[in-house]
This record gives C-alpha cells, sequence and structure tokens, in this order.
C-alpha cells in the first residue's frame, strides 16, 4: 500500500505472512541527500559529469566557432550540422551543469524548478538533434560523402 501523509511525503507499506504492516518513508530527494547511497558515490558522479559536460561543451563550441570562421564551411549540410552541434550543446549547458551540481551535493539543491528545468531542457534540446539527425545522415549517404 501507497499513503501520503499531510506533510507530503509518501510511506510505503507491505504485509508479511504473519498479516503485520511493516512500512518504510520514501526519502525526498529535494531537502537532503539520500541516506541509501554513500556521499562517495555521488562525488564520482558529479565528477563524471563534469568531465563529460566540459569535453561535450568544448567540443561543440569549436564546430559551431569554426563554421563561423571559415565561410567555405557554411554549406546547406554543415548548417544541419552546427544545428546539431546547438543542440547538444544547449543539453550538456542545462541538463550536464545541473546534473553536475545535484550530484556534487548529493540531491537537488535547487529544487523541483530546477529538475523540471533540466528535465524540459534535455527531452526538447534532445528532440531536435532527433529530428535532422536522419537527414544529415542520410545527404551524406545519398551523395557519398
Amino acid at each position: 500500500t501507497v499513503m501520503m501523509n499531510q506533510s507530503g511525503s509518501v510511506r510505503f507499506g507491505s504485509s508479511d505472512s504473519s498479516g503485520a504492516m511493516e512500512s518504510f518513508e520514501a526519502e525526498d530527494p529535494f531537502s537532503a541527500p539520500l541516506t541509501s547511497i554513500a556521499p562517495w558515490n555521488y562525488r564520482v558522479l558529479a565528477a563524471l559529469m563534469f568531465v563529460v559536460t566540459a569535453v561535450s561543451l568544448c567540443e561543440n563550441f569549436t564546430v559551431m566557432l569554426v563554421t563561423f570562421r571559415f565561410k567555405q564551411l557554411r554549406q546547406p549540410l554543415n548548417y544541419i550540422i552546427v544545428n546539431l552541434s546547438l543542440a547538444d550543446f544547449l543539453v550538456s549547458l542545462t541538463g550536464g551543469t545541473i546534473s553536475f551540481l545535484t550530484n556534487y551535493h548529493g540531491y537537488f539543491f535547487l529544487g523541483r524548478w530546477a529538475c523540471v528545468l533540466e528535465g524540459f531542457a534535455v527531452t526538447f534540446f534532445g528532440e531536435s538533434k532527433v529530428c535532422f539527425r536522419p537527414y544529415a545522415f542520410g545527404h551524406h549517404i545519398s551523395f557519398g560523402l
């Protein structure tokens, strides 16, 4: 059974073979670090997220910068690649940064709004990448590039 008390915390319960009810309260990831996961796990994940986010931001920014600086790269197909790069840059900027910060602190210290922002931004920018990726790869295949 699942019950919610007036403070908003959720309680889960189950009955064993004797019929006695045992219950436990779910931890709130927005108020404090979860006690069921060791703090060092969050630090390792934060370090990995920092590396992945930093590399992604640098690589995608480089693609956009090089395309901007060199006129011969301003071709229709390259604009699609720049669009993919921009979408991935924004995914890393929003989702990667928020994920790094929350993992570093061990919980969503920024609150529910950051959780919603991260989910929305990663989904929105990720979907824009999915929409253009088949065209970009299909164009390469059809012209034999």
